[in-house]
């Protein structure tokens, strides 16, 4: 009898501390921090956007069909990405030069109207092999 009341104790006991370690674990999870954001975002595809004709240019995105065409400066700062690898500018070009529709996502400060980034779906791995 004494067995049983120490097992149910010892049941009870353990299920309380992992009751508790789990309420503290939600607690502590709840809490996230304060989200920034550093950038605005324009998805379109090649055939709405006019690139930079060199650094220090304009690049001219038309999103979508009934929204005004939003142009943004490119700097030495602003980087150019094919999928996930970072290319130049002349680079992009000559991955687009094949003339197949991709998707583009320009990246924009939020504090003034400059590109940070433009990113091609694709990859060069693909180009490549097709050319």
């Amino acid at each position: 009898m004494q067995t049983r009341n120490v097992l149910a104790l010892a049941a009870l006991l353990g299920s309380s501390l992992l009751a508790t370690a789990a309420s503290a674990a939600g607690e502590q999870g709840l809490h996230y921090p304060d989200v920034v954001s550093t950038a605005r975002a324009f998805e379109a595809s090649t055939d709405t956007v006019l690139l930079p004709t060199s650094e220090g240019g304009r690049i001219t995105v038309n999103h979508c069909g009934g929204c005004s065409a939003q142009t943004f400066e490119t700097n030495s700062a602003t980087t150019y990405f094919v999928g996930k690898s970072q290319v130049t500018l002349a680079e992009l070009k000559t991955f687009l030069a094949d003339g197949r529709g991709h998707s583009v996502v320009v990246l924009a400060s939020l504090t003034n109207s400059v590109a940070t980034r433009i990113t091609v779906s694709g990859s060069l791995a693909t180009a490549v092999k097709t050319r």
